[in-house]
C-alpha cells in the first residue's frame, strides 16, 4: 500500500525559465558572519567557546551586542554537529558541566537536540494547545514599570528559551 501520491513522469521543460529580478533594498551581506566552509565554521566555534561562551548568558539577548555564537545555521544544516560543539566547549570551558562558564550555551545545545527527539517520541506534542487554556482577559498587559523592570532583569521566575537562535 502506497502512502504518498503517484509518481509524476514528465519531460524536460520546453522553454527555459526566465530569471526573476527582485528589486528591493538589500543590505550588504558579510559572509564572515555566517561562514559555510568547514574550516571557517570550526574556527568560529573555537573562537566562541574560548571567548564568547563565558559571557553568553548576559549578552545573548541584545541585538546591538555581539553575544551569540552565530552557529545556528551550521548546526541546522549539518555543517557542524552538536557533538563537535560539546567537545570544543568542554575543551575551552571544562566547568560548563558543573554550572560554570559555558553552561548556559551547553543547556541550549542540549535542548536544541532533545526537543525534536521528544516531539517525535510524543507525536504531535508541539501542535497541541497548552494544558491550561490561556484566559485572554486574565493576561492583559499591565502598564506597570516595576513589572517591566523585573521582566527586563529576568526577575519574573519565568524560564527563558531561545528557540530561534539558540543554541548555536
Amino acid at each position: 500500500m502506497r502512502s504518498g501520491p503517484e509518481d509524476r513522469v514528465s519531460g524536460a521543460l520546453s522553454t527555459p525559465l526566465t530569471p526573476v529580478s527582485l528589486n528591493y533594498p538589500q543590505q550588504a551581506f558579510d559572509a564572515a558572519l555566517f561562514p559555510v566552509e568547514e574550516n571557517a565554521v570550526i574556527a568560529q566555534l573555537r573562537q566562541f567557546c574560548a571567548q564568547g561562551a563565558d559571557g553568553y548568558e548576559s549578552r545573548r539577548d541584545f541585538p546591538a551586542v555581539d553575544g551569540t555564537s552565530r552557529l545556528s545555521a551550521s548546526l541546522a544544516t549539518g555543517g557542524l554537529s552538536p557533538r563537535q560543539c560539546l567537545h570544543r566547549l568542554l575543551a575551552e570551558q571544562p566547568q560548563a558541566l558543573d554550572g560554570g562558564p559555558g553552561s548556559v550555551w551547553l543547556n541550549e545545545l542540549i535542548w536544541r537536540e532533545f526537543l525534536p527527539s521528544f516531539n517525535d517520541l510524543v507525536s504531535g506534542i508541539m501542535q497541541t494547545p497548552a494544558v491550561y487554556p490561556l484566559d485572554q482577559n486574565a493576561s492583559r498587559w499591565q502598564e506597570n514599570s516595576h513589572y517591566f523592570q523585573a521582566m527586563a532583569e529576568r526577575r519574573n521566575r519565568l524560564s527563558h528559551c531561545r528557540c530561534g537562535d539558540a543554541p548555536a
